[in-house]
């Protein structure tokens, strides 16, 4: 998360089960936030043992046509196991039972719905995002003057479509996350050229290590996220967590402290639909709305642009029938910058800003060696690894992070609805369709288990709708329901 965090110290992999203080003892925001993420993991586990993916028959999200148009109906649905409720935006009564396509919260600016004639599919992106202050001012304290305690998570439930050839639950052009892998390392030692002497370098072998998290995170991706085009990344040593909202309106105060507007960092311009457009979008020619990225602090704002964050550097790299390249801008500089060094290929070895580019994105930064893999590597906007350095435990020479997959954001998909090519909703074949309306444990029903009262002999009717009457109807089971029929007027099979 983009949050004034220490490091995260949750790992799947330890198996905990809880978190508990000890007396005396200090009390760290890693720890808090680790017990949060044990509670998640372990809920998220039962449901998806017990409910899996799918949509309860009370309250679920269905897609329903109505006049000729699509309408989300309901509010909850599961995926993986993650609860996600779908919401109608501010243009929709609170009491509203039904909105349209494009009236979602968690999706503004969703792209169109195809022409008639397109067939496609309805299904459900669940994902988690950060909120701080900056865009829900009631998380400061007025009792506390306005402090600045806790950050909140929130689930997204995305409606989206795509076209009906892509299965979004198992195309490999809509993965959860990407699985490009990352390794850090420290410094051996860093150098810089010598401006005395331009044949030798300064090597700064005793500068301070410093305790910080790093964060690398993929802002764009252009074509399949399984072949990308291009790609767009940034990395800072502050998490991405140093950010503010800009003045509301031409006229309204500047809150953005003067001291964040200086310096050699990256600015990112963004707001609420570019926080909520992260992901993957499978429909057709749609653009995502991406935040602004720029290398000084603009006199003139970003037009609709509400809140701004720093970076210590970022970089485009495109891909030719050669392999990976560093873009460069219109004016022929390269689109690449850490902190105050540009980011080229040119450079002195060991110089600060040196990159390599095979089937990897290698990039000197200044405390750190950065390695991406890029070749036949997924990539998903909004992918981030981390990486805790400290002092006390780190030297020279260490590796940071070793080959991991990004840690998020992950994304769970539930198929909802296929539209036909003449705008007919289909409806989903039997184990699907209870899935999509699977009832309460203590309202469970015999069609609910996949039991129809159609049988051919008559036995079972209408009006046996439950398992128990169902069972029962068993034992009024006579010759002619098996299809015998007796026609010996008497001894062992008469009548």
């Amino acid at each position: 998360m983009k949050t004034q965090i220490s490091r995260n110290s949750y790992k799947t992999e330890k198996r905990y089960s809880g978190v508990y203080q000890q007396q005396g003892r200090m009390i760290s925001d890693a720890d808090w936030s680790e017990l949060m993420e044990i509670v998640k993991h372990r809920l998220d586990d039962v449901l998806t043992d017990v409910v899996g993916s799918g949509a309860p028959r009370d309250r679920g999200v269905e897609i329903i046509e109505q006049a000729g148009n699509f309408l989300i109906r309901g509010s909850h649905l599961y995926a993986d196991g993650v609860i996600a409720e779908v919401a109608g935006d501010e243009t929709v009564a609170s009491d509203a039972m039904q909105f349209t396509y494009d009236q979602q919260a968690d999706f503004p600016q969703a792209p169109n719905l195809p022409a008639l004639g397109a067939a496609y599919n309805f299904y459900a992106d669940v994902w988690e995002r950060v909120v701080t202050v900056i865009e829900d001012e009631e998380l400061l304290d007025p009792g506390l003057h306005g402090a600045d305690t806790c950050t909140r998570t929130q689930t997204m439930g995305q409606i989206k479509w795509c076209p009906a050839s892509i299965d979004p639950e198992l195309d490999p052009t809509n993965p959860d996350k990407g699985d490009a892998e990352l390794t850090l390392t420290l410094h051996a030692q860093l150098s810089e050229p010598d401006d005395c002497d331009p044949c030798a370098d300064v090597a700064a072998i005793d500068q301070r290590i410093g305790n910080y998290l790093f964060r690398l995170e993929v802002h764009d991706v252009q074509g399949a996220v399984n072949d990308p085009s291009e790609i767009t990344l940034k990395w800072s040593s502050e998490n991405g967590a140093e950010q503010h909202p800009l003045p509301a309106n031409a006229g309204a105060e500047d809150l953005v402290p003067s001291e964040f507007k200086t310096g050699d960092w990256i600015w990112e311009f963004f707001d609420d639909t570019t926080e909520k457009h992260l992901g993957v979008h499978l429909s057709g020619s749609f653009s995502p709305s991406r935040s602004e990225l720029h290398e000084s602090y603009p006199d003139t704002l970003p037009a609709g642009m509400t809140y701004v964050r720093r970076w210590d550097g970022y970089v485009v790299l495109s891909r030719n029938s050669i392999g990976w390249e560093l873009v460069t801008d219109t004016q022929g500089n390269i689109r690449g910058r850490d902190r105050n060094y540009r980011l080229g290929e040119d450079k002195a070895p060991g110089a600060p800003g040196l990159v390599t580019l095979n089937d990897q994105f290698q990039v000197i930064l200044q405390n750190l060696n950065l390695t991406l893999s890029l070749e036949n590597q997924s990539f998903v906007a909004g992918d981030y690894w981390l990486g805790m350095v400290r002092e006390q435990a780190h030297q020279a020479g260490d590796t940071i992070v070793d080959a991991q997959p990004p840690e998020g954001i992950i994304h769970h998909y539930l198929l909802l609805a296929s539209i036909d090519n003449v705008g007919n909703l289909e409806t989903p074949a039997t184990p699907r369709l209870r899935q999509l309306n699977f009832p309460p444990l203590t309202d469970i029903r015999a069609a609910d288990v996949g039991y129809t009262t159609d049988c051919p002999s008559g036995l079972f009717d209408v009006n046996h709708d439950t398992v128990k009457k169902a069972l029962d109807q068993i034992c009024q089971i006579a010759a002619e329901h098996i299809a015998y029929s007796a026609d010996c007027t008497q001894g062992l099979f008469e009548n």
